[in-house]
């Protein structure tokens, strides 16, 4: 698909072309926040989410690591702090736009998580297997 770039509205234009604009922003972001919401009452498609936020160190386990006593940092001494940071960032745009189209929906991501992986515990336990070291490894 191919997206045509358009001029941006500006103040000197007539009224009805930014009202137009505005018009079709907010449809656009409604359309958005509705697929959002469509994808969240989907459990796979939040389980995704969760692997997702895990990977940019946004899931509850990094956002409160209790062996620095503050919220997860990107903090490497290398070069490898940009990247880091940049993960997050996507991470924390996830969580954003989450919270918008659901405010419910982080605490129950975060419920399923905790007890889909207690549920892989129980049956890796079951099967008499080391547990998992790294949670969002599944």
């Amino acid at each position: 698909m191919v997206r045509r770039r358009h001029r941006a509205i500006t103040q000197d234009d007539p009224p009805q072309t930014r009202q137009r604009a505005d018009k079709i922003t907010r449809a656009i972001a409604r359309e958005q926040v509705d697929d959002l919401r469509a994808a969240l009452s989907h459990p796979p498609t939040r389980r995704v989410f969760m692997r997702l936020l895990f990977a940019a160190r946004c899931d509850v386990a990094h956002l409160f690591e209790e062996n620095v006593g503050h919220t997860a940092s990107t903090w490497d001494p290398t070069v490898k702090i940009h990247f880091n940071a940049g993960e997050r960032a996507i991470g924390l745009l996830l969580m954003r736009w989450i919270k918008a189209a659901d405010r419910q929906a982080w605490p129950r991501l975060v419920a399923e998580d905790l007890a889909y992986h207690e549920r892989l515990e129980a049956l890796l336990a079951a099967a008499d297997t080391p547990p998992l070291t790294e949670r969002g490894s599944v």
